[in-house]
């Protein structure tokens, strides 16, 4: 394969990537009562908009999910800094 063919792959790889991402975050938006399931950005700017216009169930619904999120990589941090673990690097 010459270099422009895997440039081509590489690009329909990420275009094909790209759509599934989008198709499963549109279902899940839909699914879940407007909640971003792979954008936490985009929960963050719904979170915004809602406590902007003072609507207090769609603030509460747009944590649905981050909170969550926060929560258990805080306690993964946690776990791993609890361990007294060691690397072991062999060199030959």
């Amino acid at each position: 394969m010459t270099p422009a063919s895997y440039r081509n792959c590489d690009v329909l790889g990420l275009a094909l990537l790209s759509f599934a991402s989008g198709g499963t975050d549109v279902l899940a938006f839909i699914k879940l009562g407007h909640l971003f399931t792979s954008a936490m950005t985009g929960n963050t700017a719904l979170l915004a908009i809602a406590l902007g216009q003072g609507d207090v169930a769609a603030a509460g619904r747009s944590l649905q999910l981050p909170v969550p999120q926060a929560v258990q990589t805080r306690r993964g941090i946690w776990r791993l800094n609890s361990r007294r673990f060691s690397l072991t690097v062999a060199v030959r």
